[in-house]
Parts: structure tokens; C-alpha cells; sequence
């Protein structure tokens, strides 16, 4: 079981905000540790959002209980009419990813007793507003997450993995079942890789010259996902087609294999380069372009009259394709390493822990 810095921030707003709530005199504590946990957001600038977002819910929710109760009563049937009106705003406002706490406070407003009905109502409204409060100040509390550590760490690794299965499918030297439990793995990893490139990118900075900056990174991130999520589709591939792989004629099958290794070589280089553990890293130079190894199997694939291998060499050329892209991929990435090394040094540090 693992307890991450979301979790504990959580139980801590959830906390706080009860504790605020008493200390205060708002009887509906409840409602203040509700609209906590759900005000929770794993980056300042998210949770900054937050509060402005669902402030503005909690005021259509209000508004629409309070509304509703004094014309038509508090009886489930109007509550009921409520929560629809107010899902339909939110939709028709597009902002329907906080009408979870306009429905908390529309709820919890025509609940209120009809005695003192507008004390009710004020105390719940207050208490839902306390709730985001506090978790926006919890947030702020906690020392932001270092996005950009976790994405390299997180690239490299997943990228580190997928080459070692590429080597060793490459070589036949693989067990299926535990292959395919890794692949399914690495889609996941791959997309939530993306989720954390989203929070690296949301990450606000105020100066020109560190905004300058975060763009440059940006662009190497971006390009570190891309070749990653390319090595993942050779490695599907590989996986896909192996018996034909395995199957092709040696003069063929072995420049493939070559070219395979080469490619996750430098693939690891450019990562260390990065790292600022190696000097800038070209393709080597004595390897034959991948064009030539399509060109080989193109001629190959014409040899053969056998409808029957149609899907076989499909599946090669879609291979093949890939390493082609593959290929412009990691080129790319070490143009794009080549210039952000060379110029604005300083500034292109990358906070990466060893």
C-alpha cells in the first residue's frame, strides 16, 4: 500500500477544514470536508484553478437552492428539478467538471430546516467555500511537486525497459507470456507519462527568461515521449510479427537486427546526453540507412508468389515503416539535445536529481 503526497493532502485538508469549521461555529462541518476532498489537486496552479472554478459552482448551486426553496418548497420532487437545472448550466457553460460541488451545495442548502432557513443556507454555502479554502492553502503549504525530475526519471525508465525487451526480442530470447504483461504495462506507463508532461506544462512561471526556458524543455520532453512511444511500437511489433522476424533469410534478418541495435544504442545515449553524462552522440556513421533495409525486403517480398505470405510481409513492412520512423525520430531528438546544449546553458539546467 502506498500513501502519495496526494493522499496525505487530502486527509490533511479534510482535517484542517473540520477543524476550521468548529472552530468558526459552522454546525454542517461535513460539507467543509466534502468540498475539501474534492478541491484536492496535485499542482498549485491546478489547485489555484480549482478554487476559482468551483467557487463559481458553488455560487450557481446557491443561487438555484435557494431560488427553488423559496418558490416551490424543499420537497425531493424540486430538489430533483434542481440537480437537473443545474447539471444542464454547467453543461451549457461547459465548466461541467465542477458540478459535482454545485450539486454538494444545492443539496445541501435545500436540506436546511425551513426555520432559519437563510442562516442555514449561509452557514452550508460558507462551509463548502471553507473546504476549497482549505485545501487551496494545504496546496500551497506543501512544497510543489518536481515535475521535472519525475518526467525524465520516468521517460528514462520507461524508455530504459523497453529497449531491454527490444534486445532481447531481437535476439529471440524472450518468454511471451511475461512479454505481454510488459506491453500491456507499458501502455499504461506511456500514457500516464502523458498525464505528467500535462502537470509539467501547467507548472506556472513568472519570469520572461525562466519562461523562456520551460518552453525549450518543453520541446525536449515532448520529443523524449515521442521517440519513447516509438521504441513501445517497435517493440509491438516485434512482438506481433516474430515468427516471420525470426524466419527471414539471414541476409536480410541479420542488417535488421544490426539496425535494431544500433538505434537503441543511440537511443540510450542521447538520454545520458541529456543527463550531461556523455558529449554529444551522432548517429554512428558506418550504419546503413534503414531506406536501404525497406529497399531489401521490398525486393524480397517481390520474389515470393505465395499469396499466402500477404500478411506475413505486411506485418515485416509495417516493421520496418516503424524503424523508419523510428529512426527520424532519434535524429530529431539529437538535433533538437545538439541546440538546447549549445546555447542558453545556464538556463537549460534540468532539475535532475542523480
Amino acid at each position: 500500500m502506498k500513501f502519495g503526497a496526494r493522499i496525505l493532502k487530502t486527509g490533511l485538508a479534510i482535517v484542517l477544514s473540520l477543524y476550521v469549521a468548529q472552530w468558526v461555529g459552522i454546525e454542517a462541518t461535513v460539507f467543509a470536508g466534502i468540498a475539501a476532498a474534492f478541491a484536492i489537486q496535485p499542482s498549485v496552479y491546478k489547485s489555484y484553478q480549482t478554487v476559482l472554478e468551483q467557487a463559481q459552482a458553488n455560487i450557481i448551486g446557491a443561487l438555484f437552492a435557494i431560488l427553488f426553496s423559496l418558490l416551490f418548497g424543499t420537497e425531493p420532487i424540486v430538489i430533483g428539478m434542481v440537480v437537473v437545472l443545474i447539471i444542464a448550466v454547467h453543461l451549457q457553460l461547459k465548466i461541467e467538471q465542477t458540478v459535482s460541488i454545485a450539486l454538494v451545495t444545492a443539496i445541501a442548502i435545500m436540506e436546511s430546516p425551513v426555520d432559519g432557513f437563510s442562516i442555514y443556507a449561509f452557514q452550508r454555502f460558507s462551509a463548502v467555500m471553507l473546504g476549497v479554502v482549505c485545501a487551496f492553502l494545504v496546496n500551497l503549504a506543501f512544497l510543489p511537486p518536481k515535475y521535472e525530475n519525475r518526467l525524465y526519471q520516468s521517460i528514462s525508465e520507461t524508455t530504459q525497459d523497453i529497449i531491454k525487451w527490444i534486445r532481447l526480442s531481437n535476439y529471440h530470447m524472450t518468454k511471451q507470456n511475461m512479454l505481454k504483461e510488459d506491453i500491456e504495462e507499458f501502455k499504461e506507463c506511456l500514457v500516464k507519462l502523458e498525464q505528467v508532461y500535462l502537470l509539467y506544462k501547467d507548472e506556472r512561471v513568472y519570469s520572461r527568461k525562466k519562461k523562456y526556458a520551460k518552453a525549450r524543455k518543453l520541446v525536449v520532453f515532448r520529443q523524449l515521449l515521442t521517440a519513447a512511444n516509438r521504441a513501445f511500437f517497435i517493440l509491438s511489433q516485434i512482438n506481433r510479427a516474430e515468427h516471420d522476424y525470426q524466419h527471414l533469410p539471414d541476409h536480410v534478418r541479420t542488417p535488421l537486427t544490426q539496425e535494431l541495435d544500433t538505434l537503441t544504442r543511440f537511443h540510450e545515449q542521447l538520454l545520458e546526453n541529456l543527463r550531461g553524462r556523455t558529449k554529444e552522440v551522432p548517429l554512428e556513421a558506418h550504419h546503413v540507412p534503414i531506406k536501404t533495409r525497406f529497399k531489401e525486403l521490398y525486393t524480397l517480398a517481390q520474389n515470393e508468389n505465395e499469396p499466402e505470405d500477404e500478411e506475413r510481409w505486411m506485418h515485416l513492412f509495417s516493421l520496418v515503416s516503424n524503424l523508419l520512423e523510428y529512426h527520424y525520430e532519434l535524429e530529431h531528438l539529437a538535433l533538437l539535445l545538439s541546440s538546447f546544449n549549445s546555447f542558453h546553458q545556464e538556463d537549460n539546467e534540468l532539475e535532475i536529481k542523480a
